[in-house]
């Protein structure tokens, strides 16, 4: 990928894809549920990392819950 940087001088970047577990540990610290679930499908991971990212949906959404109690 070819950018100018702040001086003006164009610049080579090599972008790499990161591996499918750190996209769905990011996407948990962000709230990105729903990505997270997506992406653990497509890459074919067990029912169990699934359920585990459905399980922390969850809480998270009951910790929002008993906010407002």
């Amino acid at each position: 990928m070819q950018v100018k940087d702040k001086n003006e001088k164009l610049a080579v970047y090599q972008l790499t894809e990161m591996e499918h577990n750190i996209k769905i540990e990011n996407l948990l610290r962000k709230g990105m549920f729903k990505e997270a679930q997506t992406i653990a499908i497509s890459a074919k991971f067990p029912r169990e990392i699934y359920a585990e990212i459905c399980k922390e949906h969850a809480d998270q959404l009951y910790d929002k819950k008993k906010e407002y109690d």
